[in-house]
């Protein structure tokens, strides 16, 4: 008969107050991270505002490249739960396309440092790619595909354009990327959260306008009469 160990209280204690240091330096970060580009983050201003040592933050992440990209990854997997549902959605492919776009949108206003992130990254030299930056290049390919995916089901079904369902997903990943970092401070042609989401929204519309007019399936739906447009 295997006895097992009853858990050690003083460890489980340890695990929670560890969890809860990490997830506060990655908060602060974030907030840091909203306001400027990650090379000018100091290790030393995270610390302050997440009321922890530098040699904390340290600890936890290595270095400073390591936290940039445990906050990335963390605001990744936030955004990628609430594109899950997107994805989920009843109804016809169309109708998760429109979710799916409405949700990516939403994830990049309420979180500037994502957009910063991905601006950074996009035009960043080719060189030696690390280990976290792979896995959020992969989580990122993961998201588009699946987008792609559903372009090519609601093109098939005549709800959206003939167009290249590929090609068209790394526009509007791209462009929405683009209209969002116009929110970002420090911009002078900035435009408001509300603005970066009826424009996002807007490609949508005409995506779908003409196919509608000449598909069976337009007495279902009226894919040009899109929310927030």
């Amino acid at each position: 008969m295997t006895v097992q160990k009853a858990p050690d209280p003083a460890m489980a204690r340890g695990e929670r107050r560890r969890a809860k240091t990490r997830a506060a330096i990655i908060s602060a970060a974030e907030d840091l991270l909203a306001h400027t580009g990650p090379e000018a983050v100091r290790i030393e201003d995270v610390a302050v505002r997440a009321g922890v040592s530098p040699a904390s933050v340290y600890v936890h992440f290595g270095t400073k490249d390591g936290l940039v990209a445990a906050t990335t990854e963390h605001l990744l997997d936030v955004g990628a739960a609430g594109l899950a549902a997107a994805y989920s959605t009843e109804g016809r492919a169309l109708d998760r396309v429109i979710a799916t776009g409405t949700e990516y949108l939403q994830v990049l206003v309420d979180h500037p440092a994502l957009i910063r992130y991905l601006t950074a990254r996009t035009l960043r030299s080719t060189g030696t790619v690390s280990e976290a930056e792979a896995r959020i290049d992969a989580q990122i390919e993961g998201m588009r595909t699946t987008f792609q995916q559903l372009l090519q089901q609601a093109v098939d079904d005549g709800d959206v354009e003939a167009v290249d369902a590929r090609l068209m997903s790394y526009f509007l990943s791209g462009a929405w990327v683009g209209v969002a970092a116009l929110s970002l401070e420090g911009n002078n042609r900035p435009l408001t959260s509300d603005d970066v989401k009826r424009a996002g929204l807007q490609a949508l519309e005409i995506l779908t306008r003409g196919a509608s007019s000449a598909s069976p399936n337009k007495q279902k739906s009226s894919p040009g009469t899109i929310s927030g447009c």
